[in-house]
């Protein structure tokens, strides 16, 4: 049982962006990262502002 709750656990960090988020400060270093809330709502913004349709 404890390995299907870490698994429902992981899932959920990367439908959340909560994984993305930590390989984003792991990426940033030494540099001020964005807070959590930015990053979150920057990624949501870039992935649904371009146009995506086929024609």
């Amino acid at each position: 049982m404890n390995g299907l709750v870490k698994f429902f656990l992981l899932l959920r960090d990367y439908i959340t962006g909560e994984t993305a988020y930590q390989n984003y400060l792991k990426h940033c270093g030494q540099t001020k990262p964005l807070d959590k809330r930015t990053f979150l709502r920057n990624r949501e913004k870039s992935k649904w502002e371009k146009v995506r349709r086929c024609c």
